[in-house]
């Protein structure tokens, strides 16, 4: 990956999410920049499954070194 993805990047891993039809948990890599978290197949970053769009009612927490956490704040 380039240093300037890299530096408009919070955060980026693997996450678990819940599908909205099948409701199945799937292995997503995970890009959180300030206002949108991005979606991947893989980390390779070529197929690129979604976004969400983070407002001023989300934050972002970062429990430990390893684990990290993001969740709404409502």
């Amino acid at each position: 990956m380039g240093q300037a993805f890299q530096m408009c990047c919070f955060l980026q891993g693997y996450m678990l999410k819940k599908g909205h039809k099948r409701k199945n948990w799937t292995e997503r890599w995970f890009v959180l920049k300030p206002n949108i978290i991005s979606y991947y197949v893989s980390e390779d970053l070529k197929d690129k499954k979604g976004d969400i769009i983070l407002d001023g009612n989300c934050c972002v927490e970062v429990k430990g070194s390893k684990q990290k956490t993001i969740h709404d704040c409502l």
